[in-house]
């Protein structure tokens, strides 16, 4: 009986330790459920967060694509304005550069011209310097010319005025003042002719006049340009 009895104390003990077990199986259970559940929604978010950055990169790398060929275009556009730019550069610098060029080609032609009429102008001054000179010697020729004619003029008054001459000596004094009358008219047409080439000097004169106001007026211009 002793013996039955401790085995059913046994049996009974073994029943709590089975029945404790047990409960100590259920709550593992329960534990690792929770666990798994834990797991799953955490492998949910950590899914859907890779599935956002997924698609924030997706979305990045088109922003990226995108600027890249704003980027590119504006390079371009850049460029072409650019190459216009220096287009236009090298045209207006073409163009300064034949201004330019035109302009020293006109001063040199300016220069040779005003080199010629400066050649002319000093040609003229000796020439004026001649008529100048012949000038003088003509009005000194005209001075004496009509002193000359003055005096003779005098003396075929002097020879009209005179009274109660003699048939011959009247005769010879006729004669007399015919050869002063022609040596009158002579010295006339002498005189005439000096008047005429002192109006040609003075014409020279003033023609040379004329060319140094105009060589002093292009060397105005010269100036100015």
């Amino acid at each position: 009986a002793k013996m039955r009895d401790g085995h059913t104390e046994d049996v009974k003990q073994l029943k709590e330790a089975l029945s404790h077990a047990t409960g100590l199986l259920e709550a593992s259970k329960v534990e690792i459920g929770e666990c798994h559940a834990a797991q799953q929604h955490d492998a949910e978010v950590a899914e859907g967060r890779i599935r956002d950055g997924d698609s924030h990169a997706a979305a990045l790398k088109q922003q990226l694509k995108s600027q890249s060929q704003n980027f590119e275009s504006q390079a371009q556009k850049l460029k072409s304005q650019s190459q216009e730019i220096e287009r236009l550069r090298a045209e207006h610098l073409k163009s300064q550069s034949e201004l330019l060029k035109a302009k020293e080609t006109a001063a040199e032609q300016r220069e040779r011209e005003l080199g010629e009429l400066k050649s002319q102008l000093e040609s003229q001054s000796e020439e004026l310097k001649e008529e100048e000179s012949q000038r003088r010697e003509q009005e000194m020729q005209i001075l004496g010319k009509e002193q000359e004619v003055s005096r003779l003029k005098a003396v075929i008054s002097q020879l009209r005025n005179r009274k109660n001459l003699q048939s011959d000596e009247a005769e010879a004094l006729v004669k007399d003042r015919e050869g002063l009358k022609d040596q009158v008219r002579c010295l006339s047409l002498e005189l005439e002719e000096l008047r005429k080439s002192h109006s040609t000097v003075v014409e020279a004169a003033s023609e040379s006049s004329n060319t140094a106001a105009a060589l002093q007026s292009l060397r105005e211009d010269m100036k100015a340009h």
